[in-house]
């Protein structure tokens, strides 16, 4: 038996400059599918990855539990009730 996991994530940013395809300076060849009768681009794992890793680099305040120090940790929420979850799965 076999899982599929399947997700939809969007960013704000530009992720489409880091996908894959051929490269003219500072221009970049998107990949492109039809889809519906309309022309899209894709992005790829590793564009998305680097949008995922962006964000939480500007927002990692809210999505720590803790300040780090160097002699330890200070909790922001010993109970952990307004605990956020992030799920990285790697393929």
């Amino acid at each position: 038996m076999s899982l599929h996991i399947f997700g939809t994530i969007l960013t704000p940013h530009g992720v489409a400059a880091n996908n894959r395809g051929e490269n003219e300076g500072n221009l970049s060849t998107l990949q492109k599918l039809l889809w519906n009768g309309e022309v899209h681009s894709t992005v790829s794992g590793e564009a998305i990855r680097y949008a995922l890793r962006e964000t939480w680099m500007e927002d990692h305040e809210n999505l720590l539990n803790r300040k780090i120090k160097s002699e330890g940790f200070d909790w922001q929420d010993e109970t952990f009730k307004n605990r956020i979850v992030i799920w990285m799965i790697r393929f």
